[in-house]
């Protein structure tokens, strides 16, 4: 048995690879779990490619029951699979459930090649707030500022809103709602903001961060809160 972990970034699925939450909701809540997983993976070509593995959990008292079912009847059988989840998702499972200790990351990852890029990105969103000039677009700036003023009015629902989508990936209201006990008319006015300077979009009924924007909530969350999304998988 071998499983290796790819980080990934974007909360995309890849076409023709299959997805961790279609493989859960097909064996569903059946006693013996392993049983049909395996009746579900061994007959494939190896090692088997499973996509979005970290849409099986949410940062929440009882988000981490369907990762943990499907991680420990995959375990069990025998065969190889590479499991490709989202890097912030990753490092959340390795620092609470120490999920590195039998989940190891191949480096080839594609989070591992936009990296240096993301890192460049931060460092010019450093200098300008030490220096006051932009090596950015214009248009990027402006996104930037309009941002930033959510840390200096200390806005606290909507940084918590961005540790959600940060974390957990692609949210409807309802699972904002939820997740950080909001009413559902104060998430849709938080995440309408959001929307507004171009940090999340809409996929389907769901809410996420744009590509793009990472770094930049990155750098926010880590120079005005003191959260480094970063630390412990930046190598």
């Amino acid at each position: 048995m071998s499983i290796k972990a790819v980080l990934t970034y974007g909360w995309e699925c890849q076409e023709g690879v299959l997805c961790a939450s279609e493989i859960d909701s097909e064996v569903g809540d059946q006693k013996n779990y392993s049983s049909h997983l395996s009746k579900i993976l061994s007959p494939l070509k190896q090692p088997v490619k499973i996509d979005r593995v970290d849409a099986l959990f949410r940062r929440r008292p009882d988000g981490f029951v369907k990762i943990n079912r499907f991680m420990s009847a995959l375990n069990k059988l025998d065969i190889e699979a590479i499991l490709y989840i989202d890097a912030f998702a990753y490092n959340l499972l390795k620092s609470a459930k120490n999920y590195d200790f039998f989940l190891y990351e191949d480096m080839a990852g594609h989070f591992r090649k936009i990296l240096p890029t993301w890192k460049k990105e931060i460092k010019k969103l450093e200098n300008f707030e030490r220096y006051g000039k932009s090596n950015f677009s214009n248009e990027r700036k402006e996104q930037y500022v309009k941002f930033r003023n959510l840390f200096t009015r200390n806005a606290r629902d909507e940084i918590r809103a961005l540790i959600v989508f940060l974390q957990n990936g692609p949210s409807t209201l309802e699972e904002v709602s939820i997740d950080l006990g909001m009413k559902y008319v104060l998430s849709e006015r938080v995440i309408k903001f959001f929307e507004d300077i171009q940090i999340v979009r809409k996929q389907n009924i769901s809410y996420v961060i744009k590509k793009q924007s990472i770094p930049i909530v990155l750098f926010a969350l880590r120079i005005f809160m003191g959260m480094d999304f970063l630390k412990g998988i930046e190598k």
